[in-house]
Formats: C-alpha cells, sequence, structure tokens
C-alpha cells in the first residue's frame, strides 16, 4: 500500500491534549507526518512513531516538546521501515517525564531515523539504536 500524503501541523497557542500520542497507530496513521510547532504536550503512555508501515515523519520545531513516561520506538514492528522523528530548534525537546523511559530508534524496524539539529535536545534514560 502506497504511503498516505497527509499532513498534520499544529501550531503554537494550540493546544495538544492526548493521553498517548502513538503515532503510526491512532492520531496520524503510518506513512503520514505531524508538524509541531511550539506545542508542548505530555503524554501518559509509550510513544511510537511508525507502528507497523513505513515513512511516518514526526517534526518537533520551535520549541516544540513531547514528553511522555513510558517507552519512545521509532519503527515498531518488522515491516516499520524509514520511519522518522526530526527535533529541530531552541527548545525543541523529545523526552522523558521522569527521565526513566527507554529511547529506542528501529525497535524491531530497519532504516528508521532520529534528527536532532540546531539545538534540539532528546533525554531519556537510556536509548538503543538498532535495537
Amino acid at each position: 500500500m502506497a504511503a498516505s500524503s497527509v499532513t498534520l501541523s499544529v501550531l503554537a497557542g494550540t493546544l495538544l491534549v492526548a493521553g498517548s500520542l502513538p503515532l503510526g497507530a491512532q492520531l496520524v496513521a503510518d506513512g503520514e507526518t505531524a508538524v509541531l510547532d511550539g506545542v508542548i504536550t505530555n503524554l501518559s503512555g509509550n510513544l511510537t512513531i511508525g507502528t507497523n508501515g513505513s515513512f511516518t515523519l514526526l517534526v518537533l520545531t520551535n520549541g516544540a516538546a513531547v514528553t511522555n513516561i513510558g517507552t519512545t520506538m521509532i519503527g515498531s514492528a518488522v515491516s516499520a521501515l524509514s520511519n522518522r522523528v526530526v527535533v529541530t530548534g531552541n527548545g525543541s525537546l523529545l523526552g522523558n517525564t521522569n527521565l526513566l523511559g527507554s529511547l529506542h530508534v528501529g525497535e524491531n524496524g530497519s532504516f528508521n531515523e532520529l534528527d536532532i539539529l540546531d539545538s534540539g535536545r532528546v533525554a531519556n534514560k537510556d536509548a538503543a539504536i538498532g535495537f
């Protein structure tokens, strides 16, 4: 199945409230793009970008922050290929609320990517690349 061309953009001044943000499963389907621009949200569970499919993209920019309590996974299943998270700009953060959670880049899928650019930050207890 071809990747979707849908893009979700959430701009500064918008409140994003979610108990869980499984990109590639519920809020944004596999193959879609979510751009969070200056938005801050704290999630109560795991964060997955690219659950079963490919080419899911999450961009955190201009001070956007996504924090969670559980594990952050980029490319969860074997079929989850070429998913990507970009954290860019001063104040932009992908992190674990209590620094007890893990970050897995390529949980089971291949060619998954995490880009930390232009003073962006990623904060977790530990990380595994090519898990």
